[in-house]
């Protein structure tokens, strides 16, 4: 039987390109002292992918929020 683990990343955004806070299964990520935007997240997206992550669902919060979920595969 496959075993799977989850990780769930949620993305605060300050405007349309602009990521103010980002938090991935409780340990900030992206922090709102840094200016980021949304290449560093795509960049961070990608590592995840990179790592085994798959993304299965997107739901947004809120005009300035989405939380995405992604799970990978247990070895």
């Amino acid at each position: 039987m496959q075993k799977w683990e989850y990780l769930r990343l949620t993305v605060d955004y300050r405007g349309e390109n602009e990521v103010y806070y980002a938090v991935s299964s409780g340990i900030a990520t992206l922090n709102r002292d840094d200016k980021k935007n949304s290449k560093d997240l795509q960049n961070y997206i990608e590592n995840l992918g990179s790592e085994g992550w798959e993304l299965v669902n997107v739901y947004q919060d809120s005009q300035l929020c989405e939380i995405c979920h992604f799970k990978r595969q247990i070895e």
